[in-house]
């Protein structure tokens, strides 16, 4: 009996001393807290931009596809069979070299016979001339001279076939496969069979369609100055280009207008009939822009913290309107000069001081 009456004590006095250790411990924790907060928290380093306005471009991406500059089909203009093929598929070739030959032997005929009826017409022509006299009707002598030039232009006939029995390219770039083989026979009707084709590769057109907004507020300025990139999946970074222009009326039907663009491509990697994202830039004007970064959200509200006099941090709601290259445009609630905090945004309060770290540059590049 004795010794569970002593295990009670002990048990009870264990509870006690735990007990008082807490309390100490807490009443301890207390006391620091209260030292600490006679202390005042140092002011919180923050990242910030100087806001400007700046000349601004705004964006808007259409789908698009590539054609050609130049393009040329290649069909034969005399009839007969081919004896010989110049290029290798896919080569690039200059104007004016030799891509096909024909047969030439009838067309070196036909000049010889040519010639020589030119030749018959010329002697009579001269014949006439020579013993003009009140016996040979003038009517005679302007008859030989038609015959004659009627002959002058058969030869000519003649040795422009036998010219076309070498099919030569009409434009520089860079042709296709040959469709028709050595040997086969080639005519010239309605039907001309295809030889190959030929793409300038001097440059691309990009054809897409604009809205009627992005155009009517385009178009107030000459297509020069516009901007205009190109950009497919797996291409970085995105070409840059020239508008060309824009067409003569509005589609009634989609409200879209056409337009084209040019992009020089000297290594060959766009090919004509691709589909490709087209961003249009209007012509620049002076815009205030921050950076997304530095832009917070109160459900469908949109603010952003600033620097206030006397370093402590303010509270601005804005409203904004595009995005541009990871900035928005400001159309209220900042002016030139505030200076936005773009750093810790979730750790600041409006009211809280903060020490303002300088930043790297006050103001946004053009876009």
């Amino acid at each position: 009996m004795a010794s569970h009456r002593a295990r009670l004590i002990i048990r009870r006095n264990t509870v006690v001393a735990v007990f008082l250790a807490l309390f100490f411990g807490v009443a301890g924790l207390s006391s620091a807290g209260a030292d600490m907060s006679g202390k005042e928290m140092p002011p919180m380093p923050v990242s910030f931009e100087e806001v400007n306005t700046t000349p601004t471009r705004l964006w808007r991406d259409y789908p698009g596809r590539l054609t050609a500059i130049d393009y040329a089909e290649i069909r034969p203009q005399v009839s007969g069979r081919i004896v010989a093929i110049k290029f290798n598929n896919g080569q690039k070739v200059k104007a004016g070299d030799i891509l096909f030959v024909i047969d030439k032997r009838p067309f070196v005929a036909q000049v010889r016979a040519a010639e020589a009826a030119r030749d018959l017409a010329k002697a009579q022509y001269e014949r006439a001339i020579s013993v003009k006299s009140d016996f040979i009707a003038k009517s005679l002598v302007d008859e030989r001279a038609a015959t004659l030039k009627a002959a002058e232009a058969a030869l000519a006939v003649a040795r422009l076939n036998l010219e076309y029995a070498e099919v030569r390219a009409p434009i520089a770039g860079i042709i296709s496969r040959a469709e028709v083989t050595v040997g086969n026979l080639v005519e010239i009707n309605a039907g001309a069979p295809l030889l190959a084709s030929i793409t300038a590769d001097n440059g691309l057109y990009a054809d897409f369609v604009v809205d009627e907004a992005t155009y009517v507020d385009s178009s107030s300025a000459a297509v020069q100055s516009l901007g205009v990139e190109i950009s497919l999946p797996g291409m970085a970074p995105a070409l840059n280009g020239t508008m060309e222009s824009f067409d003569n009326r509005v589609d009634v039907v989609t409200g879209g207008v056409r337009a084209r663009a040019r992009f020089d491509t000297k290594d060959n990697a766009l090919k004509p009939g691709l589909y490709a994202t087209i961003r249009l830039g209007t012509p620049e004007k002076p815009l205030l822009t921050v950076s997304e970064k530095a832009i917070g959200t109160d459900q469908d509200k949109k603010f952003v913290l600033v620097v206030d006099e006397g370093n402590k941090v303010g509270l601005r709601p804005v409203t904004l309107g595009d995005s541009v290259r990871g900035r928005r445009v400001v159309l209220s609630g900042l002016k030139n000069g505030d200076k936005v905090i773009t750093s810790g945004l979730q750790l600041l309060r409006p009211g809280m001081a903060v020490a303002p770290q300088s930043p790297a540059s006050s103001a946004p590049t053009p876009m």
